[in-house]
C-alpha cells in the first residue's frame, strides 16, 4: 500500500511539472519577467543617443527654468514597436508631451521572448531634463579669450600677407 502511494505521489508530481512547464505564453499579455529583454537596435548607447539627438527642450519650460525627471512608462509590443505609452511621473505638461514624442517616436526594437515566443515587455524609463549652466572655470574662460585674441590677430597678420 505503501509503494502505490509513493508512486502516485511521484505521477502526481511529474503531471503537475510537465504541465507548468508547458503553459503556453499568450502573446496579448505584459510580461514583467521575460526570458530574454527587447533590444534598442545598436543597444543602449544607441538608445541614449538618440534620445539626446531627438529631445528638444520646450522652450518656455526653459526659460522659467523648469527641470526634472520625467518618469515613462511603455509597452515594447511582440513586433518590436512602442505601444501604450504613459507618463508616471510628471515634470509640465509641455515636458511631458516632449518626453512622450520621443519615446513614441523611438525605431522598431527586437521584441523580448519568454519560452521561444515574442511576447510584449513593460518598461519604465527616467528622461531627464537638466538646465546646464556653462560651467567653465576661470582658467578656462582665460583660455577662450586669449585663444581667440591669437586667433584674430594671426588671422589680421595672415590678410596683410596677401
Amino acid at each position: 500500500m505503501m509503494v502505490k502511494i509513493k508512486w502516485l505521489f511521484v505521477l502526481y508530481a511529474l503531471v503537475y511539472s510537465n504541465a507548468w512547464a508547458q503553459t503556453p505564453t499568450d502573446s496579448s499579455k505584459v510580461v514583467v519577467f521575460e526570458e530574454k529583454m527587447p533590444e534598442y537596435p545598436g543597444g543602449q548607447e544607441a538608445m541614449y543617443a538618440y534620445l539626446n539627438k531627438n529631445i528638444k527642450y520646450p522652450k518656455a519650460d526653459f526659460n522659467k527654468k523648469i527641470s526634472g525627471k520625467v518618469i515613462v512608462q511603455f509597452v515594447i509590443d511582440t513586433s518590436g514597436y512602442v505601444t501604450d505609452s504613459k507618463v508616471i511621473k510628471s515634470v509640465s505638461t509641455t515636458i511631458d508631451e516632449e518626453a512622450l514624442r520621443v519615446i513614441n517616436g523611438m525605431p522598431q526594437w527586437k521584441p523580448g521572448t519568454q519560452q521561444g515566443k515574442e511576447v510584449k515587455v513593460k518598461f519604465t524609463m527616467p528622461v531627464n531634463f537638466s538646465l546646464q549652466e556653462n560651467s567653465y572655470n576661470e582658467a578656462e574662460i582665460i583660455g577662450l579669450i586669449v585663444g581667440g585674441l591669437l586667433g584674430t590677430a594671426l588671422g589680421i597678420w595672415l590678410y596683410s600677407l596677401l
